[in-house]
């Protein structure tokens, strides 16, 4: 899987959990990357 399919998958699962507390693991988690790797995509 692509780095940009990760970060889709990603923004798919924010506008799925938007009432919800913001929390980067389990958003990592659904794009399958680990909270250190995702991060930086934040910034």
């Amino acid at each position: 899987m692509d780095h940009y399919t990760r970060i889709q998958l990603a923004i798919e699962y924010l506008e799925q959990h938007l009432q919800d507390d913001f929390n980067i693991r389990e958003t990592s988690a659904a794009a399958s990357f680990s909270a250190f790797h995702f991060q930086p995509t934040l910034e």
